[in-house]
């Protein structure tokens, strides 16, 4: 899990962040850049980063967001999902 920028990032999270949902999934497509480094082969394999994505809003209103890969909305709510995030400062 990571916290990302809503501006200035990737263009599924900015897609995602100018949407009215709080929570929900994107896939990272791999950069143009990253491709070129590869052969022909490698290209074809490739595939983008399923994520889950959850937006926070602060008290002042800045927006940025947390992607993880636990995928499970049952076993993994948003509310714990968040408090995780900000346990890592305990």
């Amino acid at each position: 899990m990571f916290r990302c920028p809503a501006q200035s990032t990737f263009p599924a999270v900015e897609a995602f962040v100018k949407g009215r949902m709080e929570e929900g999934f994107i896939i990272i497509a791999p950069s143009n850049k990253y491709l070129q480094s590869m052969t022909a082969r490698q290209r074809r394999k490739a595939k983008g980063i399923q994520l889950r994505i959850i937006k926070l809003v602060s008290p002042a209103g800045t927006v940025s967001v947390l992607l993880t890969n636990l995928l499970n909305k049952s076993n993994f709510p948003k509310k714990e999902i968040v408090e995780l995030y900000f346990r890592r400062w305990e």
